[in-house]
């Protein structure tokens, strides 16, 4: 149910993510024990997700995909609602090695049912799956 007719009365789905946002943006600042685990978070996820970037900037993931946890949730619906972070460099934990993603190629739910034998074999740009002359894919 939702109205503008009256006063400070708001979509509850508008309210939560509001909450979530502003929760996990102070989870962030944060500078003692709570900030720290939120970097270890942070930096796991970007690990099981085999995400060459932080994920604060880069998610590739949207709505549609089903995550088991708020945090990836969270992360999915605010490309959507406009909210992006904005990140000190401390947090970045960047990998750079080539040009074109695995993750960009494939569509978000190919990628994520592929990310465990992706990140098995340590394949996470598409260079590493063509051959030297550039001709053949390696299997």
């Amino acid at each position: 149910m939702q109205t503008r007719l009256l006063y400070k009365f708001h979509n509850l789905y508008d309210v939560k993510i509001q909450a979530m946002f502003s929760n996990l943006s102070i989870q962030l600042n944060d500078l003692g024990l709570v900030g720290l685990t939120t970097r270890i978070r942070v930096w796991q996820l970007q690990s099981d997700l085999f995400l060459h970037k932080c994920l604060l900037e880069y998610w590739p993931f949207n709505w549609s995909q089903s995550f088991h946890d708020c945090f990836s949730a969270l992360l999915s619906i605010l490309p959507t609602l406009n909210l992006s972070f904005s990140i000190n460099h401390s947090w970045k934990n960047d990998l750079q090695d080539g040009l074109i993603l695995i993750s960009s190629v494939l569509f978000s739910d190919q990628y994520l049912k592929t990310v465990k034998s992706l990140k098995y074999h340590n394949f996470m740009f598409v260079k590493q799956l063509i051959s030297q002359s550039g001709l053949y894919m390696i299997n």
